[in-house]
């Protein structure tokens, strides 16, 4: 059984879906089923990823909440360069089980489309569950987060 604040976020998905339908959302439970990981995705961002969903983002290093759990986007771009959602996870972790349980997550909302081109930040689990979800797909790193590494790792001298 759930309580506390898993049990009222998993009422509050059941509640979405009966205000509307095309509200999806998916948890992968542990061992002792508890709540491991969440991936939800509302009407506009299921829309919206059949039309602009060729190239996305995905990305852990939003924040936090008060658990240290990773936070996580499917990200994109319309026909105005504007930012769009595809989806939103709440992890318990970042090992390649729970990448690969998310991502195939993630395929079968959007009624198993990949995307063309998948940016990630450097992550080998991540890469790893990249590669074998979408494997059509071509993945590249984030050049931000990149340079934000080599910045943190590099001396540069005058």
């Amino acid at each position: 059984m759930l309580y506390g604040e898993a049990g009222s976020l998993l009422k509050y998905f059941q509640d979405k879906v009966v205000e509307n339908p095309s509200f999806q959302y998916a948890i992968q439970m542990d061992c002792e089923e508890q709540i491991a990981n969440i991936f939800w995705a509302d009407a506009k961002m299921i829309v919206d990823y059949a039309h602009f969903g060729d190239v996305i983002t995905f990305d852990t290093t939003f924040g936090t909440n008060k658990e240290y759990r990773p936070f996580g986007m499917f990200v994109g771009f319309n026909q105005f360069r504007e930012t769009i959602v595809f989806g939103a996870a709440l992890m318990y972790d970042e090992t390649f089980e729970s990448f690969k349980w998310l991502f195939n997550a993630f395929l079968s909302t959007h009624n198993q489309k990949e995307p063309q081109t998948i940016f990630i930040y450097p992550n080998i689990a991540m890469g790893k569950a990249v590669v074998e979800v979408f494997n059509s797909a071509w993945h590249g790193l984030c050049t931000w987060h990149i340079s934000q590494n080599a910045v943190k790792h590099f001396e540069f001298s005058e």
